[in-house]
């Protein structure tokens, strides 16, 4: 008999347990709730969709906070080391190279003053890196008497994954949801099971005939995203193995 097959999607991971849950959503919509005979169970489901997709962009915006944090740190490291170094060869033995340093420091303390460019709002340290750069890229001969062409890429580099990163928290901010994750995928799971219940006994109680197009199709989903979690343990365990096999080598050479 025709029935919706079993996934324990509660043990998913936040990302895979929200791509599943969008596709069984997506899926239920398109075949039409009312058709199915479960409008009211769907609606439930969807009230607490929307608390997890709500909760999951908050922790996505969280985790985008740390990333911009640690790449505006990168950047701020690599100038510093630009000006360090560019400090130190004004005192260089060679009276060119140390003349080509005092000359790019005037440069560089022009955008470090009255106030440290790496203390500078996001945005404005964005914007007064990006004019350094256009700056230093015209003292060509300067930078390669001092064989800075590195320290510039590096910046360059840093520079342009922090507005990028900067781009992406704009695009997901979000405020504080109303139901955390655990409160939200509770929910979810709750409502998904009460619909997929009602569908195995309607089949029971009226037959396959309505659901010939929507199980078979759900359960496709099923299957993959049980292979997906499988593999997903598969190498939890291999990893946690190799740690382990790792730390008893370690513990015998000791």
């Amino acid at each position: 008999m025709l029935k919706i097959e079993s996934i324990q999607s509660y043990r998913f991971p936040n990302a895979l347990h929200m791509q599943f849950m969008t596709e069984v959503k997506d899926l239920t919509t398109n075949e039409d709730p009312s058709s199915l005979g479960i409008y009211n169970q769907y609606e439930e489901f969807v009230v607490w969709y929307d608390h997890e997709d709500e909760a999951y962009k908050f922790i996505r915006k969280s985790e985008i906070t740390e990333t911009k944090a640690r790449l505006d740190h990168e950047r701020d490291e690599i100038f510093t080391g630009l000006r360090t170094s560019v400090n130190a060869a004004r005192h260089h033995y060679t009276p060119d190279v140390a003349a080509a340093a005092r000359r790019l420091m005037i440069i560089i303390d022009g955008f470090n003053n009255p106030e440290p460019l790496t203390s500078l709002s996001y945005d404005a340290e964005t914007a007064a890196i990006t004019s350094l750069l256009q700056d230093l890229n015209q003292k060509t001969d300067d930078v390669e008497k001092l064989g800075l062409q590195g320290w510039g890429t590096a910046l360059d580099t840093k520079n342009k994954a922090f507005d990028k990163q900067a781009d992406l928290y704009i695009g997901n901010t979000a405020k504080k949801p109303a139901y955390n994750m655990l409160h939200a995928r509770r929910g979810v799971e709750k409502s998904m099971r009460i619909m997929f219940d009602c569908i195995n006994a309607l089949i029971i109680m009226k037959g396959e005939a309505n659901y010939t197009a929507y199980v078979p199709k759900l359960n496709a989903i099923i299957k993959h995203y049980n292979e997906v979690y499988a593999e997903h343990i598969g190498r939890y365990e291999a990893n946690k193995k190799k740690e382990e096999d790792g730390a008893d080598q370690g513990a015998i050479e000791a």
